[in-house]
């Protein structure tokens, strides 16, 4: 049987007939027979009954109670048929006569637990019926038939006693949803003890430890966990993912979203746990998993405004330690473990901070502790605090945090559980500046990238909208703040480092000027960001010799422009040394075969010590496009100019019919594997007709007969020996590195490949016997806008590395 699921929901989750139905579709459309829905008191009812059990006015006792009666009871008359109602009705009325009882008398403990426990056990039997109303088969069921906790304002639930009982539960109702009430369990007397307000988020923790559940789902009115105080901070955002120990520590630190001990239980186990919105299901949300979660360094802030500080005074100096090693070991055991503790060597003081509902308990308790010391309780203090893996171990948040508490009136700083959070615990002061301040310290991005684009045809404006689309993506995925900072074409440019306009292709086709070379290198030095990044989308050999005065400008490329690559020896010797003397990054996976990758195969390989023997494959999209169309019949030049049409050649076919442009491809990849190959020892087929790489692109159109003939001529010639075309390309570490057009059996791995799609098969000393092989799409605007967005993924991961 597949391991359960948990999900809980809050009071707000069930406040009116509304959200009950919305909370009956969440359970139907995110669980199944055998999961467990653990539920808190709808709305306002736990408030209304511990108003009731404080008040000594008869009078209001009495419209307290029909207040409590009349919503339970709309709640069940407008959510269920006649039928279904009438049971839950008299259930109803039974149970607000025996609290109007109940109330004739003093409470105590045991009985103001299970006065309490009414709002749970409504909305636990109400949710089951709604869901049984909707054809899902569901049980409620009372918690205290499972957990059996121990005593104190935070009674744990014991695993080993509760274990048990649960079994057999999930056994009878196998095929059931479970509704379970939060809140509630019997202590080891058997009586009836509440978990402490907002116990139900620990009450489903612990059921999914106990039902060795898969996830455990806390469903509540906000989408996830923010980085801050959304109501404080503007631009608080939602984490969507932290580590279980991250969020238990901001759980034990006053999160609004998690409760102290929500989390506590998963702990050293590898369940998962999320964080949803009922009333925005499919929007943000916050997964919590075990082990890291993401990059090291404080992700959120979380204050407290009101806390609690217990001091003990000793006379005693030198046993400080010991009284403090002792003391913690009290407070474990009674389960009130500190906001934050300091040890003052020098002042032989002990401090404790608490919150205010867990205060009063913790100095009773140290009042019947057998020390020296002297014990006072200050209420008027406030917490502020980072959290985040490693935070003390990222200089940049670390050395924010000292810097922005310069001037508050701080008490102590203390370093939590394995460096998971950096505390203050100050004198009551007005936080509101300090959690933006710090906010703004860890949210700011790591750095400020601009990108440049060299390229204002067809690839470069594809670049554009993609990026459009994904600016946001890439700027938070790697925390930097990127800028669109210009566009240039051949003759005219513009430049704008505070970034372009959302429109931006519009602007520069309006607002750019003409350029110099030198001039415009120069004005790029000048740039105000962390780094610069130029994208080549040209397909411009004199642009190819401007790369070395952009590397010592500082910038980094990414090119979708071949001809740099695979330029003469030394054209090409002289850019790399400038980009490896300055420091600077030159990515161009993005010349061969679009999103494919296969310069990322290749350098994966020969940089983990395997050694790239032969690579083979058809590296053409245009030319896969071609002859997947190709018949024998029709026009070739038309398809060619259909290819053109389509963004699938160059912006000259003829590279891609000479063989050119597969020629570049086979220079790079030679040089990704150190050979030193210059252009003129590739050797390739052309089948252009004679004269034609001479002659302007429209007289080739005029003579398009020859071409048409001499492809006629080929595919029959294949034809009559049962075989097909393909365009192939071959590089050999021995030296031999060629590409044409060839004829192949019909069962050839390259044989039929669908159109524009490109492939590589892979041999080197690891893929000695079975080649490693590579295939997809290789021709197109789209994926060209797609490799030139890969790479600069990649250089981004690699700019924050630095």
């Amino acid at each position: 049987m597949a391991a359960p699921q948990v999900h809980k929901f809050g009071g707000s989750s069930l406040a009116d007939p509304h959200c009950f139905e919305k909370v009956c579709e969440l359970v139907q459309e995110n669980t199944h027979g055998g999961d467990m829905v653990v539920v808190s008191a709808a709305g306002k009812t736990t408030n209304n009954l511990l108003a009731l059990m404080d008040t000594e006015d008869a009078a209001e006792r009495t419209n307290l109670l029909e207040q409590l009666h009349h919503f339970q009871q709309g709640l069940i008359e407008a959510l269920l048929p006649a039928a279904a109602a009438q049971p839950l009705l008299q259930a109803l009325a039974m149970d607000i006569a025996n609290l109007e009882t109940w109330l004739q008398d003093l409470l105590n403990l045991e009985r103001q637990a299970e006065f309490v426990i009414h709002g749970e056990i409504w909305s636990a039997r109400l949710l089951a019926a709604l869901l049984n109303s909707r054809g899902s088969k569901a049980q409620w069921l009372d918690a205290r038939v499972i957990f059996v906790a121990g005593d104190g304002p935070q009674p744990a639930i014991s695993v080993e006693q509760s274990k048990p009982k649960l079994a057999p539960i999930q056994q009878q109702h196998a095929d059931a949803r479970l509704i379970v009430t939060g809140f509630i369990a019997r202590n080891q007397a058997g009586q009836s003890v509440t978990l402490g307000r907002n116990g139900s988020d620990y009450s489903a923790s612990m059921l999914a430890v106990l039902a060795d559940a898969k996830s455990v789902t806390i469903w509540t009115d906000v989408a996830g966990v923010y980085s801050a105080d959304p109501r404080k901070v503007t631009g608080a955002h939602t984490l969507p993912l932290l580590s279980l120990q991250e969020a238990d520590e901001l759980a034990r630190l006053g999160s609004p979203v998690l409760h102290a001990r929500t989390l506590q239980p998963l702990l050293g186990t590898h369940i998962r746990a999320a964080v949803r919105s009922t009333f925005a299901a499919h929007g943000n949300a916050t997964q919590m998993i075990s082990g890291q979660a993401g990059d090291k360094g404080a992700k959120t802030v979380t204050y407290l405004e009101r806390v609690s500080v217990i001091s003990i005074n000793s006379n005693k100096g030198k046993e400080v330690a010991a009284l403090h090693e002792s003391v913690t070991e009290l407070f474990n055991k009674h389960q009130l473990m500190p906001l934050a503790s300091h040890v003052s060597q020098d002042q032989a003081c002990l401090r404790y901070c608490f919150t205010e509902e867990i205060a009063s308990a913790a100095l009773e308790l140290l009042a019947d502790y057998p020390h020296s010391g002297h014990l006072t309780l200050n209420d008027r203090h406030s917490l502020l605090a980072l959290v985040g893996a490693g935070v003390r171990d990222n200089a940049r948040h670390y050395h924010s945090f000292y810097r922005r508490l310069d001037h508050a009136p701080v008490e102590f700083i203390e370093t939590g559980p394995d460096g998971v959070s950096l505390v203050a615990v100050m004198r009551q002061t007005e936080l509101d500046e300090l959690v933006a301040q710090l906010h703004q310290a860890i949210a700011s991005p790591d750095k400020r990238l601009g990108i440049v684009l060299f390229g204002a045809g067809k690839v470069g404006q594809a670049w554009l909208d993609l990026y459009a689309r994904e600016q946001t993506h890439l700027a938070n995925h790697h925390n930097l703040d990127v800028v669109l900072a210009g566009i240039v074409g051949e003759s005219r440019a513009l430049i704008d480092f505070a970034g372009l306009p959302e429109q931006a292709f519009s602007a520069y086709a309006n607002d750019s000027n003409d350029y110099d070379m030198a001039q415009l290198t120069e004005l790029l030095a000048s740039h105000p960001f962390d780094e610069l990044v130029v994208i080549d989308a040209t397909d411009s050999e004199a642009f190819g010799l401007e790369y070395p005065r952009l590397f010592e400008a500082g910038c980094h490329v990414v090119s979708a422009n071949k001809q740099p690559a695979a330029a003469s020896l030394s054209v090409y010797r002289e850019i790399t040394q400038h980009q490896q003397e300055r420091a600077r990054h030159w990515l161009f996976g993005a010349t061969i075969s679009a999103c494919m990758p296969i310069t990322e195969s290749i350098d994966a390989l020969h940089f983990a010590g395997d050694q790239v023997e032969h690579v083979e494959g058809v590296f053409s999209g245009t030319w896969s496009w071609l002859l997947a169309h190709y018949d024998g019949q029709g026009s070739f030049t038309e398809l060619v100019q259909q290819a053109m049409s389509l963004g699938l050649t160059e912006p000259d076919p003829r590279v891609d019919l000479s063989g050119e442009d597969v020629v570049r491809k086979l220079l790079i990849l030679a040089r990704r594997l150190d050979l030193d190959v210059e252009p003129e020892q590739v050797e390739r087929q052309t089948i252009l007709p004679a004269g034609w790489e001479a002659m302007s692109l429209d007289a080739c159109w005029d003579e398009a007969e020859l071409l048409d003939q001499q492809m006629a001529s080929l595919y029959q010639q294949a034809a009559e020996q049962e075989l097909v075309l393909c365009y192939q390309a071959t590089l050999d570490r021995s030296g031999v590195i060629q590409a044409g057009l060839g004829m192949v059996p019909r069962e050839h791995k390259f044989a039929s490949l669908p159109p524009a799609v490109t492939a590589a098969a892979i041999s080197s000393r690891w893929y000695a016997e079975d080649p490693l092989v590579l295939q997809g799409p290789g021709a197109g605007l789209e994926l060209a806008a797609g490799a030139i967005q890969m790479d600069l993924f990649r250089l981004c991961r690699l700019l924050r590395q630095v």
